[in-house]
């Protein structure tokens, strides 16, 4: 595995994460009083190499879908557009600030 795909892998699974703990966070709040920490991490410990497989998994469906969405694609549009403008900006007053600096020289050349 590169660098960039292991990254990709654990971003993929901290969002699977996020996302599998709002759901069960749903279905927990009502058992809450009869929760035993202890049994219950005894009980999964045997799970957690398959979990980290099926939490990259869904990360990887739901950072597809935030990728894939309009309006992720819009503000990369817009983000685009605005790196354009920017650029071109920053050329004109660099022109700009030339041509004052000589017109400056100029000025002087000719005063003194």
């Amino acid at each position: 595995m590169t660098v960039q795909t292991t990254a990709k892998y654990a971003l993929n699974v901290a969002l699977g994460t996020g996302d599998f703990v709002a759901e069960k966070a749903k279905g927990f709040a009502g058992t809450l009083r009869s929760f035993d920490p202890r049994s219950f991490w005894t009980s999964y410990t045997h799970q957690v190499s398959k979990t980290y497989d099926e939490l990259a998994v869904r990360g990887e469906k739901l950072r597809r879908n935030v990728v894939r969405s309009a309006p992720v694609k819009r503000a990369a549009t817009q983000t685009k557009a605005a790196r354009s403008q920017v650029k071109a900006a920053s050329t004109s007053v660099r022109k700009a600030l030339q041509a004052d600096a000589e017109a400056a020289r100029s000025t002087a050349k000719k005063v003194g």
